[in-house]
């Protein structure tokens, strides 16, 4: 009577949730359908969105209000929102675009990862955004890897990662190389810290592929293409040339030309390509770096790579104040020995604490950031040398460099992390402007103390920092738009500052972020009006139509820049720190099937903003309600149910900011008191439930054999249809049910192992606690193979150990399944017993392995909160510090333990780690050690002759949730490579040590994965006598 109860309360409880969640979404989609576009979309755009949808899957095309919002959003301070959201998979589908644009004379704008900061990839019309896995072509060239091919899509980040095997890198490096994608990096002519202004993007391209205007391909790599254009636009390349040749022969502004790009500038269009080369296809090309869309669409591009030189040694200098900062970078110019040198002021010192900088930043001190290079060790000698040379003698510094890989890499993510982590010091509301400008080096320092000056005057705090060996600086600083005072200010600021840079310094008002709309209404004032009629006269030639990103380089309106500016309300203390930078994205497995962890923040901003908003007005707006209405409806789908919260956003973010949790908050804020009496009652009977998945599971089996998997897969989506929730989705490739004997029977050794402990033949055994997590005691093995717990337990026993398990185990639970789902009181009231269990099973000495390394995740951020009267005493707070996951135990515990059969040896697998494994590696005691994921590779070496690494930062299946919404893991694993490319013929077998995470990856991979244990237990065999003890004495030790 009792088990039916709780069943009949468990179904009530999970229809309602799944029930909410479904018609919600239901009810979202039929909304934006009934609504005719007309009463949303004027004539023109009507036609546009009635032509994509010919040409452009129709899920790939969205007027959303929910996601032409988050989707319309980008890393700068304005805030436009797109009627049309177009998501492009091909360049045939973007010149078919651009053709129905100029038929409807609607504008459109190109987006790549949207990290950009000018304002210069936000639209109001229709914007086209790239879907990255169609994008990612990435073609090494020469044998030497002297360039390579890339399309738009590929992370910047990623193309050096393809390179480093040759011992290369691309040029253009800007501290947001890891989220950037090349489409941006070339459209913004990027340079960054290292490459100046002789490796930025527009001096190392070698070719680039474009759709002009007029949907024209252009591939200037290629001989047949170049000829073609040459006869079908003539009169574009005449009119390039005759451009050039008037250049040329304007004296003043052949001279600003020359003058104005021995420093970086990315103000308006590239116009010294008009001086640099002389064949018009060349200076076609070159004119559309830094183009910023506004010329053409790049799909395609070849680079120079460089050589990416294997000795560095990496310093940081502190110094009393930005003067003498300042000062100190002649002198590294002159020595010729510097390839970086990065400035920071105090405030950027504070923002990140790190072991060199003093625990209490004394007000003013700043410091360079520098980094010399060498082919040879000795060459970097002695440039280190003459560093201290340099410094020395006027300076009366000395500068102590590290060669250590990890310390200098904590010191660039400390400097590439600036603009997140100062930006995370502003107050609540309030945005962050970011200025990028550029002066001569011989003016850094009256150019920092004038700045300075100029931002105190307006009442700014500016914080300053910057690449100092180009003249460059970054000055950030707090602004609220909420006012028309605070608008005006930050109007004036910009006028002053726009003059101070270009009328007394005659520097540039963007040196790498790009024009957008930030400067646009600037641009003439720095290139004087011959140069800005150029620049005017090349935008009508390549797009006479005004339709590509109006507005942006080329503006009739002098107040764009302090139009649309975008506010960051509050919305939770979780995510308020969040600038929007999009560096989380590329982490996401919803990324191509929702949205990101940053487009997750801005709805939810956006909904709390408008709750605010009708909260406090004593008259309900009707439009802000329904505004409100269908926002909230598509977040329950979006922004909630396809939501992982795996926390693998945080590892990109430079503020650790957690999405997930944000999401589980909102999970937890929708829970009533019956939910949570439910909850209550499935973890007082977890027993109970387990078995009853057990036997769902059985059921599910037995008739997925009969009748087939798509059949079943079939009828599951009808009941989900007809009972308004999603129902988990049966897949062959979920484990057979767990028998019972192998449970009765690990209790069984594990009495013994208690009983015997006192027999003195056994004294000399090691004692382990093994915890099979709820996941493995439910799933078994595929038929005729063994699951999780019974080669866990081969492997223990050949590694000589007596296996003991807590007591009650089928009880037991880490608490992780009610913490996704909202119930976070319920999951530590599971973590505490289970602390108590294995506290009493380990008698305070004895090592804690856990199957799963999801749920020692769990337990470890479990132990770091307590809740009232649920404290935890000191024997059960030592606990997460011995409990160990399947990959951290067998490194410590098993390899040295067991004899690896060379002959055992498999000959290729996979491995994959899961998102908690890679989180956990920063944490204590981990992240003193080698990280977790390679640990995982390292075991796989001592197993396999060949290993492939997985790609896949998460597969997307949450627990459960890749199961109950299987599109998600779909998404987030079909796209990978490694695992699903053909031309990389991937191995046959994987291996994790997640067992859901393994369910999802075989299931939308062409790899089989299976626990680790499965690969130890196959190759491995007991050790010799005289091999265990020598470990023994080691442990011991």
């Amino acid at each position: 009577h009792k088990q039916n109860n709780m069943l009949r309360h468990t179904f009530s409880f999970t229809n309602h949730f799944r029930r909410s969640i479904l018609q919600r979404h239901i009810h979202s989609a039929t909304v934006t359908q009934h609504h005719s576009h007309s009463q949303i979309l004027s004539e023109p755009y009507q036609r546009f969105l009635k032509g994509a949808s010919q040409l452009v899957p129709s899920s790939r095309i969205t007027t959303d209000p929910l996601r032409t919002l988050v989707y319309g959003t980008d890393a700068s301070f304005y805030r436009l929102i797109p009627k049309i959201v177009v998501d492009v998979e091909s360049e045939h589908q973007v010149q078919q675009l651009i053709l129905l644009a100029r038929q409807c004379n609607t504008p459109i704008t190109f987006r790549a990862a949207g990290t950009s900061l000018s304002g210069q990839a936000c639209t109001d019309s229709i914007l086209v955004r790239l879907v990255p896995s169609k994008w990612s072509k990435c073609q090494v060239h020469g044998n030497d890897a002297s360039s390579i091919v890339l399309q738009s899509g590929v992370i910047g980040g990623n193309a050096n990662a393809v390179l480093k095997k040759y011992g290369k890198k691309i040029g253009p490096d800007p501290s947001s190389i890891d989220a950037c994608m090349v489409g941006g990096i070339i459209a913004n002519n990027s340079s960054g810290m290292c490459c100046g202004t002789r490796d930025n993007s527009y001096n190392t391209l070698e070719g680039l592929r474009m759709v002009l205007s007029d949907g024209t391909v252009l591939d200037t790599t290629s001989a047949e293409s170049r000829f073609n254009f040459a006869n079908t636009h003539s009169s574009i390349l005449s009119a390039l040339s005759d451009l050039s040749q008037r250049v040329r022969h304007n004296p003043a502004l052949l001279a600003a030309i020359t003058r104005k790009y021995k420093i970086k500038n990315t103000t308006g269009y590239s116009i010294n390509a008009l001086v640099d080369y002389d064949d018009p296809i060349d200076i076609l090309s070159h004119l559309m770096v830094g183009s910023e869309g506004t010329l053409g669409f790049i799909s395609e591009v070849k680079l120079r790579t460089l050589n990416d030189l294997r000795h560095k040694a990496t310093s940081l200098l502190l110094f009393p104040d930005l003067v003498s900062a300042c000062d100190a970078v002649s002198p590294l110019i002159d020595s010729n020995a510097a390839n970086v040198v990065e400035l920071m002021d105090t405030t950027c010192l504070r923002s990140a604490p790190h072991r060199r900088v003093p625990t209490e930043v004394p007000e003013g001190m700043s410091a360079l950031l520098i980094e010399s290079q060498g082919v040879t060790q000795e060459e970097l000698k002695e440039r280190c040398s003459l560093i201290n040379k340099a410094l020395g003698s006027g300076q009366k510094v000395r500068v102590e460099f590290t060669e250590d890989a990890a310390e200098a890499g904590e010191l660039w993510t400390l400097r590439k992390g600036l603009l997140t982590t100062v930006g995370a010091l502003r107050s609540p509301k309030s945005s962050i402007l970011l200025e990028d400008v550029a002066v001569p080096t011989s003016q850094l320092t009256p150019f920092t103390v004038d700045l300075k000056k100029l931002m105190f005057g307006h009442g700014y705090d500016a914080r300053i920092f910057g690449h100092a060996l180009d003249g460059n600086l970054h000055v950030l600083a707090e602004q609220s738009f909420h006012t028309q005072t605070e608008r005006d200010r930050y109007k004036h600021m910009m006028d002053d500052l726009c003059s101070l840079v270009v009328h007394k310094y005659d520097g540039s008002l963007k040196a790498e972020h790009g024009t957008g709309r930030n400067i646009a209404p600037f641009v003439e004032m720095e290139w004087g009006k011959s140069g800005y009629e150029v620049m005017k006269e090349i935008k009508n030639i390549l797009d006479p139509g005004n339709l590509l990103s109006p507005g942006v380089i080329i503006t009739n309106n002098p107040l764009l820049h302090v139009e649309n500016l975008k506010d960051l309300p509050v919305a939770s203390p979780i995510v308020d720190k969040c600038i929007e930078c999009g560096y989380c994205e590329r982490n996401c497995p919803s990324r191509e099937l929702t949205v990101t962890p940053r487009q997750r923040i801005v709805g939810w901003r956006e909904i709390q903003r408008l709750r605010q908003l009708l909260a406090d007005s004593p008259v309900k707006d009707p439009e802000m309600l329904l505004r409100l209405s269908l926002l909230e409806d598509s977040y329950r789908y979006d922004g909630d149910a396809t939501c992982a919260a795996d926390g693998m956003c945080s590892l990109r973010c430079p503020v650790f900011i957690n999405t997930g949790e944000l999401i589980k908050e909102i999970r937890g804020s929708e829970r009533s008191e019956q939910h949570k009496r439910v909850a209550s009652l499935v973890a007082n009977h977890f027993g109970v439930a387990t078995k009853l998945m057990g036997g769902g599971l059985m059921m599910a089996q037995m008739v997925g054999s009969i009748v087939g998997e798509r059949f079943i897969q079939g009828t599951t989506k009808m009941i989900s249809k007809v009972l308004g929730y999603p129902l988990p989705q049966w897949n062959k490739k979920i484990p057979a049910p767990v028998r019972s004997q192998v449970l009765k029977t690990l209790i069984a050794k594990s009495d013994r192992a208690r009983i015997i402990d006192t027999n003195t033949e056994s004294k000399s055994a090691e004692k382990v606690v093994y915890f099979p997590c709820c996941s493995n005691r439910v799933l078994g093995g595929k038929y005729g193979e063994g699951g999780v717990i019974e080669k866990a337990v081969s492997v223990l026993e050949k590694a000589g150990y007596d296996v003991i398990v807590p007591r009650n185990l089928e009880q037991l639970c880490c608490g992780m399944p009610f913490a996704s789902n909202g119930f976070p009181a319920t999951s530590l009231a599971k973590h505490h017993e289970l602390m108590d269990a294995l506290s009493e099973a380990s008698e305070g000495k004895h090592p804690i392995l856990m199957d799963m390394s999801p749920c020692v995740l769990q337990t470890r951020m479990n132990s770091s909160k307590k809740s009232e009267g649920c404290g935890l005493n000191l024997a059960v707070d030592s606990i997460p510090e011995r409990v160990y996951e399947p990959v951290a135990f067998a490194t410590r515990y098993l390899l040295p333990r067991l004899e690896i059969s060379p002959d055992k040896l498999e000959p290729s697998v996979a491995v994959h780690a899961p998102c908690s494994t890679k989180r956990m590696s920063r944490l204590e005691p981990f992240k003193r050690e080698k990280p977790l994921e390679d640990q995982l590779i390292d075991i796989a070496k001592a197993c396999a002759h060949n290993v492939v690494v997985s790609d896949v930062p998460c597969c997307g299946m949450a627990g459960d949730k890749g199961l109950a919404f299987p599109e998600l893991a779909h998404a987030a694993v079909s796209i990978s490579r490694t695992l699903n490319d053909p031309r990389v013929s991937p191995p046959p077998e994987g291996f994790s040590n997640s067992t859901t995470c393994e369910i999802g990856l075989s299931a939308n991979s062409k790899v089989d994965f299976r626990s680790i244990f499965h690969l130890l237990d196959r190759v491995s065999s007991p050790c010799s006598p005289s091999s265990r003890e020598k470990f023994l004495t080691t442990t011991r030790k």
